[in-house]
């Protein structure tokens, strides 16, 4: 809990609860909720029903405030079954010691718990990959503001990082996550590729010469050869190495690996590490959601439904799962509930043409109507964005197959080949090329791309 009332000191209690859940994650005799199980119960004062919810033994609470140059940490450890406290304690030390009382903490967790550590899994509960105060703080300003999930704050983070590998240029993290942050401006099109990717790798090659066995910067560096090399088995292998050390596979995220699984069609091994995934972070709705299509993409649509249901109870306002479900439902031959679930989802994203389009939709071919109008729709305002800045030309290639525009949409990809648009590796599994997919340049399109 962020005790200094002041919204610009959020990211201080948000990175350090991150940092000690990825330090306590390296203990290998203990199972670690992962951050965004976590976060969904910030601001909860009840440790014992939030262990109850998650299933745990035991909850850490903590609060921290900062005034004139010194900070206060309470912590406090509690046994979910009997409510007794484990070990507490209250920090009052200079700003300038905030790594080592996090460094306190995290060993005091363990003896709380009457942990038997080994040397290394001591050595890993001290490492911040910095010594460096100001260096960390900017660190955790820089993830704060990276988990807005807009392009402003992408950009916000890369200076950040950069201002964080400035004060000590060996911080390997720092340029691990900038070189991150590079490849999914890719992916969400805000760059174009060939220059995110160059830039991803030059971040990420910088932190291997530092830290040859950073997690973060050997997932970034088999993303980058999945979206950008379209070297399938360099990057499954990549993947595969780092999900043998089962500290490493809760230390990072593996969602690009199952990405990469259930591109080649292997839907049931995606699955089956997205279920992996989803033990150690349930409360993660992005993971739920993804199980969720990929399940759907299998033909469980009963599983995939349950699947939605659940996203959409945990947190009604988030319209992606409403999207799966109203297809789902579709699929099933749930007309009405589709149309309910489609038109709820509009809602949710703000997308009122979409609403207005599924007023008076009785049908199946109403339904599908009203998914073409806002493609339609979408399709015209990327167009005018086009005019001002980069748009990638895949997006622009989807949304002219949705709406039928088959020649359009080919010249759209053959743009997007060029420039080689990160989302060309999904081209098999995507359903927005099922109106083109029987093409023969279609098919000629995923040999060039090279998916097995």
């Amino acid at each position: 809990e962020n005790g200094t009332r002041e919204p610009d000191s959020e990211y201080l209690s948000d990175g350090i609860t991150e940092s000690l859940i990825e330090q306590m994650t390296h203990v290998r005799t203990l199972t670690v909720m992962a951050r965004a199980t976590v976060f969904r119960f910030k601001g909860s004062t009840d440790p014992q029903e939030v262990g109850r919810k998650l299933g745990v033994g035991a909850v850490l609470t903590g609060r921290i405030s900062r005034r004139e140059g010194r900070l206060s940490i309470s912590a406090e450890l509690v046994n979910v079954a009997t409510g007794a406290r484990l070990w507490g304690e209250t920090f009052d030390r200079p700003s300038s010691d905030l790594l080592r009382v996090q460094n306190e903490i995290a060993s005091d967790i363990s003896s709380g718990l009457r942990l038997r550590l080994t040397e290394p899994e001591k050595r890993a509960l001290g490492r911040h990959g910095t010594e460096n105060t100001e260096a960390y703080e900017l660190f955790l300003k820089a993830r704060y503001s990276l988990y807005k999930d807009t392009e402003e704050s992408y950009l916000e983070a890369i200076r950040l990082f950069n201002e964080a590998a400035q004060k000590d240029p060996k911080f390997a993290d720092a340029y691990a996550w900038a070189g991150g942050i590079y490849a999914g401006m890719a992916a969400d099109g805000y760059m174009r590729p060939a220059e995110a990717f160059a830039r991803a790798d030059e971040e990420t090659r910088r932190a291997l010469v530092i830290q040859p066995g950073l997690p973060e910067a050997r997932l970034n560096l088999a993303g980058n050869r999945f979206w950008f090399d379209w070297d399938w088995e360099g990057a499954e292998r990549g993947f595969r190495e780092l999900v043998v050390d089962p500290a490493d596979f809760g230390a990072v995220d593996i969602r690009v690996f199952a990405l990469l699984l259930w591109s080649r069609g292997r839907t049931e091994e995606a699955l089956a590490l997205m279920e992996k995934s989803r033990r150690l972070d349930p409360g993660n709705l992005a993971l739920t959601i993804t199980t969720a299509d990929y399940r759907k993409k299998a033909g469980n649509l009963k599983e995939a439904a349950g699947l939605y249901r659940a996203a959409v109870e945990a947190d009604p306002s988030d319209p992606r799962a409403l999207f799966g479900l109203a297809e789902v439902l579709r699929r099933q031959g749930d007309v009405t509930g589709a149309i309910d679930a489609l038109r709820k989802a509009y809602e949710l994203a703000g997308e009122d043409d979409g609403v207005k389009a599924l007023a008076a939709a009785r049908t199946e071919k109403d339904y599908e109507n009203a998914q073409v109008e806002v493609a339609r729709l979408r399709l015209g305002d990327l167009k005018a964005l086009a005019k001002e800045r980069y748009v990638s030309p895949l997006e622009l290639a989807r949304l002219e197959a949705q709406v039928g525009e088959r020649e359009k949409a080919f010249q759209h990809l053959e743009a997007a080949l060029v420039e080689r648009s990160s989302g060309l590796v999904l081209l098999k599994v995507d359903s927005a090329w099922d109106r083109i997919r029987d093409d023969a340049r279609f098919a000629a399109l995923v040999k060039r791309v090279g998916i097995p």
